[in-house]
């Protein structure tokens, strides 16, 4: 029972996500010239994948990932700066910050469930979950870390992401520029289940309509 409230739920949630992000939703800044919030969501969908796993008709698993590489960490800034009014200064270090990390690493978004929320540990020492990252030719274990946002601020910024799931950030230690180049994959597994996201090269953006 409490498996279908959440699918229900998910559903409902889902398509109210769905008729949002097809409008604007927060007011154009005054002074910065930032990209339509619509294609920030339109680039969130193209660099996001999802998958769910079942045991029969029980949901085990329901996770879908983000993967921030270069066009959505930049137009996740102007995001940024048009809900919270950013100034200039606040507009350009925060970009400054964005580069830097770019040059040092590859995140992704991720949002999970399980049933059980014992399972849905990721960010613990001694958790049992894996996640990898394989791009290029080599695999790389990642660093996790529970999203602390509120849930409106986690949803302002990924449709994808649901109030029954827990919000983490994904973190490989190598630059975005030997990976959003070329098709990754990342593969999480762990006691409940395993599944591996696809996530396309960064130029799969401008073929898209």
């Amino acid at each position: 029972m409490r498996n279908y409230i959440y699918l229900l739920n998910f559903v409902l949630v889902g398509g109210l996500l769905l008729t949002l992000g097809c409008a604007t939703k927060f007011p154009t800044h005054p002074t910065l010239n930032l990209v339509d919030e619509n294609e920030y969501y339109k680039a969130v969908k193209t660099f996001s994948d999802r998958k769910q796993i079942y045991d029969g008709f029980y949901n085990t698993l329901d996770l879908s990932m983000t993967f921030l590489n270069t066009p959505v960490s930049r137009m996740q800034l102007d995001e940024n700066a048009r809900i919270y009014q950013w100034s200039e200064d606040i507009y350009n270090n925060e970009k400054s910050k964005n580069e830097d990390r770019l040059a040092k690493q590859t995140d992704f978004f991720l949002s999970l469930y399980t049933p059980e929320s014992k399972n849905n540990d990721l960010n613990k020492t001694k958790t049992l979950w894996k996640v990898f990252l394989d791009a290029g030719g080599k695999r790389y274990e990642a660093k996790v870390i529970k999203i602390k946002t509120l849930p409106t601020e986690t949803l302002a910024l990924y449709p994808n992401y649901n109030r029954f799931s827990t919000p983490y950030k994904v973190t490989f230690p190598v630059p975005i520029s030997l990976v959003e180049n070329q098709e990754s994959k990342v593969t999480i597994t762990g006691p409940v289940g395993s599944a591996q996201l696809v996530f396309k090269n960064a130029d799969s953006l401008s073929n898209t309509k």
